[in-house]
């Protein structure tokens, strides 16, 4: 929860808050107005103080991880011209002062132009109503002290951060989805660096390997694009080493349910898979909200669930299935939320986060009756087959048309029925590929509706084409 910024006291800051709605914008722009006035009811638009807002500001955050912030504007000598500092910890707030308005405004405008972390999360820089800092919690900076503790060890600064700048190194921001990806996964983001790789037929490969396999004869197709690249055994507890199972490849904890998550980790799913097919197969579980593909590792996926009953309907019926010749491995993720611009591409074109929260194609949804969650199987059901068409062509000629359509066994009328008919297939992998496939797709003017069967047999009028 965020709060709009204090009037100032004598004996230091008012301890009441209001609510501000305005907050719930992106989180790395600033404010194009504020609400709240000083003292004397003048707003200070160019002071010598700047507010920070952030979910990562708590009790524990110190004089050190604020000046640290400061050093992200990458104005030279900043941290120097700090005076003074107010942590206010369970309100998520901070304030810093400088030696002059210039200053101020110089590290606000370097801050603005990139997404600054603490403790994992986005802070919101923006100027403060308070044209200077008073009250027996505010810290006086000894910037000489300061300026020691950070160079005369250098390791200690980059120890003391909380989260470095993302792009450090590299001089290039860390994609959001990277950043997403790292939460839910529990990796620490000072672990994560940026540096050079090359995209091959066969995946990514850094540079330097690339390079050692090029020399020694190996032919790879070539396409430069910049990978992150996570240290290895730093993964957090209930998770393998990164370097050993060759992505993020995660073991089930005790409990094999986080309480509250409605958030799945999909792995090993075949590179066939988009944000639609996900979310086509999983549909068959629950309404699904949203579908996440990652950026570093296009066979891992992320769908948040409306509720976390829905989350373990996708476990239980998904985990352990084969689809395109891969078997999915499915579990409760860390993250609480799936995160990330939604229908945007990206600057390789492509779309790996979608929102399906408010779609028509949700089978689960509270203006709909839910239908009965069925385990797949090798027997699929076929709904919204044109009446008139089966009229005019007759089951069997239509029958033929379905099963060449979709590549099925055989397929067969559900008894008293001219719109609904059963396919078998030789496999639980075949039939599953063709619901994701043909669900939803036309078909003589209408469309397919497909689902999983209970049935574990043919109807009696069931024959072998």
């Amino acid at each position: 929860m965020s709060y709009q910024e204090y009037g100032v006291q004598k004996n230091g800051l008012k301890r009441s808050f209001v609510s501000d709605n305005d907050h719930h914008r992106a989180k790395h722009r600033r404010l194009n107005s504020l609400s709240d006035n000083d003292y004397n009811g003048s707003v200070v638009q160019n002071g010598p103080v700047l507010m920070c807002r952030s979910d990562g500001i708590n009790r524990s955050t110190v004089s050190m991880d604020i000046l640290l912030l400061v050093r992200e504007s990458a104005i030279d000598q900043a941290m120097k011209k700090v005076q003074k500092v107010l942590i206010l910890g369970t309100k998520y707030l901070a304030f810093i002062e400088f030696n002059n308005p210039q200053v101020c405004r110089e590290v606000l405008n370097g801050l603005l132009r990139r997404m600054v972390y603490l403790n994992s999360e986005i802070v919101n820089f923006e100027y403060s109503t308070h044209k200077e800092l008073e009250g027996p919690n505010v810290e006086r900076i000894n910037n000489d002290a300061y300026n020691e503790d950070l160079m005369g060890d250098p390791h200690m600064s980059m120890h003391r951060q909380p989260h470095p700048s993302p792009g450090m190194g590299m001089g290039s921001d860390i994609p959001l989805e990277v950043i997403d990806e790292a939460r839910a996964l529990g990796i620490r983001l000072e672990n994560i660096v940026m540096v050079p790789a090359v995209k091959t037929s066969s995946g990514f490969i850094f540079f330097d390997e690339y390079v050692d396999k090029m020399k020694r004869g190996n032919n790879y197709s070539m396409a430069h694009h910049p990978q992150p690249r996570i240290e290895h055994g730093r993964l957090s507890e209930g998770y393998n080493d990164y370097s050993s199972m060759g992505g993020f490849d995660s073991v089930r904890s005790q409990s094999q349910y986080n309480g509250g998550n409605r958030v799945v980790m999909l792995t090993g799913l075949s590179l066939e898979f988009n944000c639609d097919s996900i979310f086509t197969l999983c549909a068959n579980f629950g309404q699904v909200e949203r579908v996440k593909i990652s950026f570093t590792k296009r066979d891992n996926a992320f769908v948040q669930m409306a509720s976390e009953t829905d989350a373990e309907n996708v476990i239980n019926n998904v985990d352990q299935l084969t689809v395109f010749d891969k078997v999915i491995s499915a579990q409760m993720s860390k993250m609480t939320e799936v995160r990330g611009s939604a229908q945007k591409k990206n600057s390789d074109g492509e779309t790996l986060t979608k929102d399906y929260k408010h779609s028509d194609d949700n089978r689960f949804t509270p203006r709909k009756k839910p239908p009965k969650i069925n385990r797949p199987g090798e027997i699929l059901h076929l709904a919204n087959i044109s009446k008139t068409l089966v009229q005019e062509q007759g089951e069997e000629q239509v029958c033929e048309q379905i099963i060449q359509t979709l590549k099925a066994e055989t397929a067969v009328f559900v008894p008293g029925s001219q719109t609904q008919c059963f396919l078998k297939f030789p496999s639980i992998p075949l039939s599953v590929e063709c619901l994701i496939q043909y669900h939803l797709k036309n078909f003589h003017g209408r469309k397919f509706c497909i689902s999983f069967s209970s049935r574990n047999k043919m109807p009696v009028n069931y024959k072998n084409n």
